[in-house]
């Protein structure tokens, strides 16, 4: 099995615990130039040239005194693995910032997109919302009508026909309810957003 930084760092991880933050967090945090430069100094703490992740997993694992070894590695190079967490944390936000920018250039032309539809586009949300929220108000209804037709008339029928109805009510309305939550999750993401943008 190919492995890659991430793995690796994993792995030492596993091996070395709390003892390492710094290894682990730049081997993990997918940028190549601060994870190659961390594989260097491990390889070189281990006595190896192949600063490749597979042949570092391998000694790693091979070794009984890896655990002592990398928590050294971490103590004598504080600086430079503080140095290279920085970068990888800069990287991280940078790519939070562009998600998000992303994010928020797709919703400005879902936004633009919405305000030219007409009502038969715009209407199918809240149907699927009326559709939703007045059929399970029938199915909790129907449900307590039955349990107490069951108890009071001792009809083990009307009490039998309680899970079929919640299993049909609930089959036929996947759909439906599916759409109503993600729309109503995107329309507050939206206004989050809005509040954000108001206030920056």
């Amino acid at each position: 099995m190919s492995f890659s930084f991430s793995d690796l760092g994993k792995t030492i991880g596993t091996i070395a615990g709390d003892a390492v933050p710094l290894l682990t967090n730049v081997l993990t945090g997918n940028v190549p130039g601060a994870a190659a430069s961390v594989a260097g100094l491990i390889a070189k703490a281990f006595g190896t040239e192949d600063a490749s992740p597979d042949a570092l997993a391998q000694i790693i694992s091979s070794d009984p005194q890896a655990a002592f070894k990398l928590a050294q590695l971490e103590s004598n190079e504080r600086i430079t693995l503080a140095q290279l967490n920085a970068q990888t944390e800069q990287a991280r936000i940078a790519a939070e910032t562009t998600s998000i920018a992303a994010v928020n250039q797709t919703m400005q032309a879902e936004a633009v997109a919405s305000a030219n539809e007409n009502w038969w586009q715009t209407g199918w949300r809240p149907f699927n919302g009326y559709v939703v929220g007045l059929a399970s108000l029938l199915s909790v209804i129907a449900v307590f009508a039955l349990a107490g037709i069951a108890i009071v008339l001792k009809d083990q029928t009307a009490l039998n026909a309680i899970p079929v109805i919640t299993t049909a009510v609930t089959t036929v309305l996947v759909i439906p309810g599916a759409a109503v939550g993600i729309t109503a999750w995107h329309k507050g993401v939206l206004q989050r957003e809005e509040v954000k943008s108001r206030q920056g």
